[in-house]
């Protein structure tokens, strides 16, 4: 980039599209097409930041919405203003006889070789939770959701979609070629040797994850850290007002009492500052004691 884009929503979707995708397949979506491509997105993003009022504006009218919807959002606010792409449908329920049988996300239209591409869309963040590659291994931080059913349900479901007779209809049966947009980050125990799941991308995003009880050891005196809740995952963080960061100590004493009555994996980021900025330099998850499992209850 030839300047720090400073609008938190247009960080965010810049992220989006040079983030490395999480997985590596054939049907992955790329949305920058080639250098003259990735250079209109660079002076697009340059010119919305310089009027980022109206960027605040049109999220603030969506109001408050899931972290993944949110990210769909970013994606379909840049497609919009784009001139390589033309948006054809967005959030297309397919129903029959009054009940849907699923959402399809994105359809777009490539404006220079006028092919059509179906994405699904999808924003996660998975740790791996044993010492192996299978995609069952790598959770959510809540341990509820695992890679292996999300990627299940994309490619028996929701990847099939646009070859629903309904869809066909709509687009006089033109090809669509099939694609995932999948992004977000794999996380590893601190003390494991760094074994990749199967499919991931090898540039992948990545950070760390640790039982509280392990905690001291990825605290740093050279870092601050940042409490994150959601959407503020998305992309690396920065902040100005260093007062509101945490020194080793005071996120010790946060942890300390947030899991002593909470089961809540925290996202931490360490901070680092540069000419009054302070940059992400590591980040991860705290999970409690007993993760994967329930925590036991008190009695």
């Amino acid at each position: 980039m030839t300047r720090q884009i400073q609008n938190i929503h247009l960080r965010r979707i810049q992220w989006a599209i040079f983030s490395p995708s999480l997985l590596s397949y054939p049907f992955s979506a790329q949305y920058v097409r080639d250098e003259q491509h990735e250079h209109a997105i660079i002076l697009l993003l340059e010119a919305l930041d310089a009027a980022s009022s109206e960027v605040d504006r049109h999220f603030q009218q969506l109001g408050y919405m899931p972290m993944g919807k949110y990210f769909e959002q970013l994606l379909f606010f840049i497609l919009e203003k784009d001139s390589r792409y033309e948006i054809i449908l967005k959030n297309y329920q397919i129903k029959e006889e009054n009940l849907t049988i699923g959402e399809l996300d994105l359809i777009v239209k490539d404006t220079q070789t006028n092919k059509l591409e179906h994405w699904e869309i999808c924003l996660k963040y998975y740790l791996q939770s044993s010492q192996t590659s299978t995609h069952s291994a790598m959770l959510g931080p809540d341990a509820k959701d695992n890679l292996a059913r999300k990627i299940k349900k994309l490619t028996e479901h929701q990847m099939t979609l646009s070859s629903h007779p309904q869809i066909q209809h709509l687009l006089k049966s033109q090809s669509i070629d099939c694609k995932l947009f999948i992004k977000g980050q794999f996380f590893y125990h601190l003390n494991n040797r760094k074994l990749m799941t199967y499919d991931a991308y090898p540039l992948h995003d990545r950070g760390w994850w640790c039982l509280h009880s392990e905690v001291e050891q990825m605290l740093n005196d050279n870092l601050k850290w940042a409490i994150l809740d959601k959407p503020d995952w998305i992309g690396s963080h920065q902040t100005t007002a260093g007062h509101t960061l945490n020194t080793p100590y005071q996120l010790s004493a946060f942890l300390a009492d947030h899991f002593s009555h909470q089961h809540q994996a925290v996202f931490c980021v360490g901070m680092k500052e540069s000419n009054g900025i302070w940059q992400e330099k590591s980040r991860g998850f705290v999970v409690n004691n007993t993760w994967p499992h329930p925590m036991p209850l008190k009695a």
